[in-house]
């Protein structure tokens, strides 16, 4: 009886708040158990001093403390000072911050009590733990005269109370599995209906992206396809009736041949837009050879109708870039227009590439009208095109720098502009060597 005396004690003085006296009453009972050989009676104690340090803010010793108390009440089976412990802990981790693990032991805490401890099975385990306890101590007394018998009673006990505690174990299990399979199923349903959301919000974008593709289409070719078709049936109705002159026939024939030139160059655009929108241009990527490729651009953009113009290919021989030729060639076309378009008679477009790193950097720079800063910061947007009059009054669609920034991006560059008002347009746009590529590969 002296030392559960002490460890009521030690639990006064703790409620008194006299942390160090119960401390030195827990150390002195820990003692005389230990002598008793009493595991309940220790795994008591540190479950005291588990508190007080938790009490004092020396939470590293608390749940060393707490943490062996737990084992051997598990060891002995004592499920009501497991039960303590897990709460114990919960509060403990608590204090520390670790809310994580504090909802881990307190969730261990309620299960342990909601399943083993209704009002009928609470009852019969308290009276167990108050006879094991009770018997435990006629125990100690009777083994001063009788220790062989009271040794096999007391074995007899416990193997009852053990295979009372086993079939509340088992039936544990079972509804642990079978919580555990429920939810489970419901994780795996709850997936399923995410991924068929996913699925359907992504085809809905897609259809939604399609459709915005054929309105721009459709807009594009109903305005800027309409003009040549017009002009063409003008001149044939003016030449059936004989209402122009051999004289002025070639006139009209530049005419229209200059706004076929610029619905041929939108069909093209358009094309390869509508590819890339809808994922079905395919990218050969491979070496290609820059300075050969500016040069069959200005020899194909050499002629500009109403203005002279000086086209200079400052591209070194030997720039070898690894990208998709038919892209690039038309990012390239497309940045020679444009400075055309904007350059004003007897102007100068110059194109050059610089080695930087592992790519190259090609510019393709004019002297022409130049842009405003509120210009450039919506040159390359994708759902409003800006578009305007060239010098020479050159239509356009806008289209052309979006595709432009899409390919470059495509191809594993970037594209960004320079420009000042009066000053002319220098743009940039980068590709990878073909050496890097090849090693890479």
């Amino acid at each position: 009886m002296l030392p559960r005396s002490m460890t009521n004690i030690a639990k006064t003085y703790l409620q008194k708040g006299d942390f160090e006296t119960a401390l030195k009453y827990y150390d002195t009972t820990y003692t005389l158990f230990s002598k008793n050989k009493d595991n309940y009676g220790i795994a008591d104690v540190e479950l005291g001093r588990g508190i007080v340090y938790q009490k004092q803010n020396h939470f590293d010793d608390a749940l060393k403390s707490v943490t062996r108390s737990m084992d051997l009440a598990r060891k002995l089976n004592a499920r009501i000072l497991e039960i303590q412990c897990f709460n114990q802990l919960s509060s403990i981790w608590e204090m520390k911050g670790d809310y994580k693990k504090s909802l881990e032991y307190f969730k261990k805490y309620k299960q342990l009590e909601d399943t083993l401890f209704s009002q009928d099975m609470q009852a019969k385990l308290l009276r167990d733990q108050i006879r094991f306890e009770t018997e435990s101590k006629d125990y100690q007394i009777a083994a001063l005269s009788q220790q062989q018998s009271s040794t096999e009673d007391a074995l007899k006990r416990q193997e009852f109370v053990r295979n009372i505690l086993a079939v509340v174990a088992a039936l544990t299990l079972i509804l642990l599995i079978s919580v555990y399979r429920s939810g489970q199923r419901r994780r795996q349903i709850n997936m399923l209906l995410i991924k068929h959301q996913e699925e359907t919000e992504k085809r809905s974008e897609e259809l939604e992206r399609l459709n915005q593709v054929k309105d721009k289409f459709f807009s594009i070719i109903s305005h800027d396809l309409r003009s040549p078709i017009n002009a063409l049936s003008g001149l044939l109705d003016l030449l059936d009736k004989g209402a122009v002159s051999s004289e002025e026939l070639p006139k009209h024939i530049r005419e229209l041949k200059n706004r076929f030139n610029h619905t041929r160059a939108l069909l093209n655009n358009l094309l390869d837009w509508t590819l890339l929108q809808m994922d079905k241009l395919n990218l050969q990527k491979g070496k290609i050879d820059l300075k050969k490729l500016v040069d069959e651009n200005i020899q194909l953009l050499s002629d500009t109708p109403g203005k002279v113009i000086k086209i200079i290919n400052d591209v070194a021989p030997n720039s070898i870039g690894y990208a998709d030729s038919n892209t690039i060639n038309l990012v390239i076309r497309n940045l020679i227009t444009n400075a055309l378009k904007f350059t004003n008679d007897q102007g100068e477009v110059r194109i050059s590439a610089m080695s930087k790193d592992k790519e190259w950097v090609v510019s393709v720079k004019d002297n022409g009208v130049g842009m405003s800063p509120e210009v450039l910061r919506i040159l390359f947007d994708k759902t409003s095109p800006y578009t305007t009059r060239g010098t020479a009054n050159e239509k356009g669609t806008g289209l052309g720098l979006i595709l432009c920034k899409e390919f470059v991006e495509k191809n594993g560059g970037r594209i960004w502009v320079e420009s000042a008002e009066d000053y002319g347009s220098t743009f940039y746009f980068t590709l990878p060597k073909a050496e890097v590529a090849v090693v890479s590969a």
